[in-house]
């Protein structure tokens, strides 16, 4: 009976490790191709693309803050770029 106890035990720490591995790669959200978390600091060296088909503005960004520096949205390039481009 106790060696059924110990295989119990072994599988539900094997589900539980593949769970916890699963959610910190899930949570990570660094580098390309992984999840954008919001409220975090997410590095990526590549350009993203927002597509879509709506017939409102394709982003909405919004902060309620208060603040002498609040707002929207910053946008930072290099000095050495051209500053923006519309289409």
């Amino acid at each position: 009976m106790a060696g059924t106890s110990f295989w119990k035990g072994a599988m539900a720490g094997g589900v539980g490790a593949a769970v916890m591995t699963s959610a910190t790669a899930a949570l990570a959200g660094t580098g390309i191709g992984a999840v954008f978390n919001l409220g975090q600091t997410n590095t990526v060296n590549a350009r993203s693309t927002l597509d879509g088909s709506v017939d409102d503005a394709q982003l909405a960004v919004g902060n309620t803050g208060t603040g002498p520096s609040t707002t929207a949205l910053r946008l930072a390039w290099p000095s050495c770029r051209r500053a923006a481009r519309r289409s």
